[in-house]
Parts: structure tokens; C-alpha cells; sequence
């Protein structure tokens, strides 16, 4: 528990303000660049700002918390990719990563158990990359 200590303009009044722990359902997550549209092998990131019951941000501690992460596609599969959760402790922010290879609209679901973060699941799209153009002959294949 982290303790703010803040004085009235007078300095006769102190105030004492006390962070709550962790509440996932609180945690806000948020694209990096607020860009949710990527092309395949891009590396998709994810923020998510820890917080606790009241909204404040809990940003000086590191959290020991990781994050369940299903990726699905629209019809409820799943799809899987590597994803990685790192903490950033200059930003505060929880990093969940994954490098993208699959071209369709899917979603992010980031929780604890069965309790999900606010604003999960996150909805992403990745377009096709780079085609690569392949020619046969006796020898066999060609780039």
C-alpha cells in the first residue's frame, strides 16, 4: 500500500491519501499509438495502466500480477500467437506483445480467472504483409 501525504494551502491541515491494491477490473488497456490496425509480422503491444478500485494509477510498484491472454478471431476461436507481458517501470505501464501473422479482424481478451480489464476484449485487425512471388522450375523453387 503506497501512501500520499498532501498539505492544505495553510499547512495546518495535512491530508493522508492511501493507493488501494490492485483491481484488474479497474486496469485500463489501450493500444500503443492508439493504432489497433497492423500488417503481419508487425509487432502488436498493448498498454495496460495498473489501477486500483478508486482509479488511481499504480504506477511505482511493479506488479506481480501476469494477465491471462486469449486471442480469438470473430467466431469465438482461438488463434494463437506468442504472446509476451513485460512491466515498464519508467511508463508504469504492463506491456502485453505479440508479433502478428495471421491477416483477419481478431480480438485481445486480457483478465485474472474470469474477471476481464476494462474495455477487454481489444479488437484488432491485421492486414496481409509483404507478398513474396514464387517461380517454378526443374530445379525447384525460386524466389
Amino acid at each position: 500500500m503506497l501512501l500520499f501525504v498532501l498539505r492544505n494551502i495553510d499547512l495546518n491541515s495535512i491530508f493522508y491519501e492511501f493507493l488501494g491494491s490492485l483491481s484488474i477490473p479497474h486496469c485500463q488497456g489501450f493500444w500503443r499509438n492508439n493504432m489497433s490496425i497492423f500488417t503481419a509480422g508487425e509487432k502488436a503491444i498493448l498498454l495496460v495502466a495498473m489501477m486500483d478500485a478508486y482509479d488511481n494509477n499504480i504506477i511505482s510498484v511493479s506488479p506481480s500480477v501476469n494477465f491471462s491472454t486469449v486471442i480469438l478471431d470473430t467466431t469465438g476461436r482461438e488463434v494463437f500467437f506468442n504472446v509476451q507481458q513485460t512491466y515498464d517501470k519508467n511508463s508504469g505501464y504492463l506491456l502485453i506483445n505479440f508479433n502478428t501473422s495471421i491477416s483477419r479482424d481478431l480480438l485481445l481478451q486480457v483478465g485474472k480467472g474470469n474477471v476481464s480489464i476494462y474495455g477487454s476484449p481489444f479488437f484488432f485487425h491485421v492486414d496481409p504483409g509483404e507478398y513474396i512471388f514464387l517461380s517454378f522450375n526443374r530445379d525447384g523453387m525460386q524466389p
